[in-house]
């Protein structure tokens, strides 16, 4: 039996040199640029980057995938928030529009925090009615319909909770409102102490 396993082991290793010298013969009888090829694969690793080099290549990189994702959140913001002239509801009825919009915005982004969810769905009739009635104040029914069409076509990838002001400021912006906290003839009301 041990004499089997020597002649098997000595078989296969009898096998895998010819194997090798057989390729080895092979790649000598195509000439200059094979052995060229091996003696590149057999002279070790490539060199490395300088570490200057790999840390400029990162950065930009890093400054494209930024420049990208804030692209792509402004074209998001352009689209969500322009409304057609002939889509457009009436004051009232587009500001109770933007409210309903401004709590589905809310519970969207609150699905994976219960308590927080249930925190705004216990508290959040005063902040709705701030809108509605802000909404109202700018007498556009374009606001309205901006504010509407933006809360329920942001993503929460581009706006979280916090982007909902965002939202309202661009609206207004673009649609000629007054700034939020603003009284209607455009100016910031008296600080509060």
């Amino acid at each position: 039996m041990l004499q089997h396993r020597r002649r098997r082991s000595i078989g296969s290793g009898v096998a895998l040199a010819l194997a090798v010298g057989g390729l080895a013969l092979g790649a000598c009888g195509k000439g200059d640029s094979s052995r060229d090829e091996i003696a590149k694969a057999f002279a070790g690793p490539p060199p490395k980057d300088d570490k200057k080099e790999v840390e400029a290549k990162m950065k930009a990189l890093k400054a494209k995938a930024d420049a990208d994702a804030e692209k792509a959140r402004t074209d998001e913001l352009e689209r969500i928030t322009t409304v057609s002239a002939g889509q457009l509801p009436e004051l009232e009825a587009g500001c109770m529009d933007a409210g309903a919009a401004l709590d589905e915005f809310r519970q969207k982004r609150l699905a994976d925090a219960p308590d927080e969810l249930a925190r705004w769905n216990a508290t959040k009739e005063p902040d709705l009615r701030k809108v509605i009635d802000a909404c109202n104040a700018s007498g556009k029914p374009e606001i309205a319909a901006c504010q509407a069409s933006a809360y329920r076509g942001a993503s929460v990838a581009h706006f979280g909770l916090e982007g909902s002001t965002e939202l309202v400021e661009h609206c207004n912006q673009r649609y000629g409102g007054t700034p939020p906290g603003a009284a209607p003839d455009g100016k910031a009301p008296p600080a509060v102490q």
